[in-house]
């Protein structure tokens, strides 16, 4: 319905402007935008009921569900992140596994190998960018985060970086992720390899060990 009403309304603006309407070109326009709007609560709303009937799917975790720290409000990011952090390494804990903080977002699990905790809330729809300094990490851990309540976790293992980092881009010191979800399904997105698919690292705190 909505997509019939978007080209209702596409048609609308071509005539207004061949009439030269231009009160009218103002009000279809701004029901375009509003229509678009829609459309995009819509996908969002249709990938979200996508995910609860997708039982392949590896679930959201909610926050309280995990029982972990509750939404935390308006606080900065780096604070945010720190706490994020502070959740996943007790989370690990709680199933025996043991990670040490070295310095900031960087931790050694118990073979001496290093892993990088990186957090980042949801910079658009179904996007998520994040960075750890790229000369010292072995395992990576993306934790993304949406509507102040839930959240899931990219533990990608060594082998998986070994594969990939040289190809992730690189700015100040920092090697940069680009999470992505699109219909149900969870991509990293690297420069001339396109999506890499990396479903079957979600929630997997034992990809780390």
């Amino acid at each position: 319905m909505l997509l019939k009403l978007k080209e209702k309304t596409l048609s609308a603006i071509q005539s207004a402007a061949a009439s030269g309407d231009v009160s009218r070109i103002q009000a279809e326009t701004a029901r375009l935008s509003e229509i678009e709007s829609l459309i995009q609560r819509q996908e969002a709303i249709n990938q979200q009921l996508h995910l609860l009937s997708d039982t392949s799917s590896p679930p959201l975790i909610s926050l309280r569900q995990a029982q972990i720290s509750p939404p935390l409000g308006k606080i900065s990011n780096r604070k945010r992140g720190a706490q994020r952090r502070d959740d996943f390494v007790q989370e690990c804990e709680s199933k025996g596994i043991r990670l040490t903080q070295r310095k900031g977002a960087l931790y050694e699990n118990s073979r001496g190998e290093v892993v990088g905790i990186a957090y980042a809330s949801e910079r658009k729809d179904n996007a998520w960018f994040l960075g750890l300094p790229s000369q010292e990490i072995q395992h990576a851990v993306l934790i993304c985060e949406f509507n102040d309540d839930q959240l899931f976790t990219v533990c990608l293992p060594k082998q998986f970086m070994e594969r990939h980092l040289k190809s992730l881009s690189e700015s100040k010191g920092q090697v940069k992720f680009n999470v992505r979800t699109r219909r149900g399904q969870y991509f990293l997105v690297i420069p001339m390899s396109g999506s890499v698919p990396i479903d079957e690292y979600v929630n997997r705190v034992d990809c780390v060990a």
